[in-house]
């Protein structure tokens, strides 16, 4: 136990962690020069915040990239800045390309008809 400087009691080992995270951000020149330096606070980044991050990376498609001919609502989604429920409800009217059922409770659509339908929106704006 260590008497903590508001008069409290702290225990060793909590100190000891505390100790640990102080040391881990203080910010000290590295040997190595500047190219090392976003390594110094590597021990304070939590293990859930690093794989995200690996994760938005690997996410990122090149242009140049092979595509897959078809995208899941949820990339459709993101690509038109809508709900998959309001994409259902417009297939359903007629006015976003027709999903196509790949399985029992799986659709996906069409990569070319989607961004073909963004190209006339952008067209439609445009004209307008």
């Amino acid at each position: 136990m260590v008497v903590a400087a508001f008069g409290g009691v702290v225990p060793a080992k909590k100190q000891r962690r505390e100790n640990r995270l102080i040391d881990a951000n203080r910010q000290q020149p590295s040997p190595a020069g500047p190219a090392t330096e976003p390594l110094q606070n590597l021990r304070s980044i939590s293990r859930h915040d690093f794989v995200l991050a690996s994760r938005r990376h690997t996410m990122t498609i090149p242009a140049n990239d092979n595509k897959p001919r078809l995208m899941t609502p949820k990339e459709a989604a993101a690509a038109t800045t809508m709900s998959r429920v309001l994409l259902a409800r417009m297939s359903k009217e007629n006015r976003f390309p027709q999903p196509v059922q790949i399985g029992l409770k799986r659709i996906a659509y069409v990569r070319a008809e989607v961004e073909a339908w963004i190209e006339n929106a952008i067209g439609a704006r445009a004209a307008a």
